[in-house]
């Protein structure tokens, strides 16, 4: 790889978060550089945070079996942001986020117009991809909403869905041994004593790194969030990178501590690179007060 990613990690819940691992010896810390005082006050507000290391092993996507139909739906799961929260409240919280005045934003934004620029390159192919669960739900019923992750290469797409990964070639044909379980793709354990059946992973996100050709995924894992099971409560952010620039073969993977020694579940979490680290964010639910 041309980058060595050496360096430190910055992570700022609700803000873009520097982050900087050495990836080869295994281990990352993190510093947080701005502060707010305002918690549970009704506004959301950007903190500062260290964000550890919890795992870091290798998967090799040619030994994971492919997903079938069935173990790629889940649908007794809910919505843990649903339990125990009206959608009232949780859409409140939500708009809340939203108008954050704390966070960052662009003197000059960017205005869209309803004309192509004239260098968006001609369409090549299209195809269907996966189709998340086999049932239909509503986003607070019984299987998990798909989000969607999309990442190419000049040879492979990937694509990610909160049930499952899977990649094809150029023309939109499914190599073999895909799709894989969006456990198995990260190898997460099952959570401690039977508390579930299945760790809670959602917020898809997918990128593909030109400058080194590599492939990138994450994940979020909250379990415990509202007393939504009996597990411990947990908040981690599971990234993913491939070891070569085809995505059928090894991947390195990381899992941060996103809790932050609270019991604040994590919500639409962002990840993104660039020349000289990696940045991820998250959405921190105060449980004390009606806003992330």
């Amino acid at each position: 790889m041309q980058k060595n990613f050496k360096g430190y990690i910055f992570f700022f819940l609700t803000l873009a978060a520097l982050l900087g691992s050495v990836f080869a010896a295994g281990f990352v810390f993190a510093t947080g550089q701005t502060t707010s005082t305002l918690r549970g006050s009704g506004g959301a507000s950007a903190r500062p945070a260290i964000a550890p290391m919890v795992s870091t092993y290798t998967v090799n996507m040619r030994d994971v079996p492919a997903a079938t139909t069935r173990s790629l739906s889940n649908p007794t799961k809910i919505e843990p942001w649903h339990a125990g929260v009206s959608s009232t409240v949780y859409t409140h919280r939500k708009e809340l986020a939203a108008q954050n005045k704390f966070a960052p934003f662009d003197a000059h934004p960017f205005t869209a117009t309803n004309s192509f620029s004239p260098h968006l390159p001609s369409l090549t192919s299209k195809f269907q991809g996966m189709s998340d669960s086999p049932s239909i739900c509503p986003i607070f019923g019984h299987c998990r909403h798909p989000d969607m992750a999309l990442a190419t290469s000049p040879n492979w797409v990937l694509q990610g869905v909160n049930e499952a990964w899977a990649v094809y070639n150029t023309t939109g044909t499914i190599q073999t041994g895909w799709p894989k379980n969006y456990q198995k793709f990260f190898g997460v354990p099952n959570p401690p004593n039977n508390c579930d059946t299945l760790p809670y992973m959602v917020d898809v996100r997918a990128f593909y790194d030109p400058a080194d050709g590599r492939f990138w995924a994450t994940m979020l894992q909250d379990e415990g969030a509202y007393g939504y099971n009996n597990c411990p409560f947990k908040a981690l952010y599971w990234i993913a990178v491939s070891a070569t620039n085809n995505p059928n073969g090894a991947w390195h993977v990381y899992s941060f501590d996103m809790a932050l020694g609270t019991k604040n579940p994590v919500d639409f979490t962002q990840f993104g690179f660039d020349a000289q680290a990696i940045y991820f964010s998250g959405n921190m639910l105060d449980l004390s007060g009606n806003t992330f």
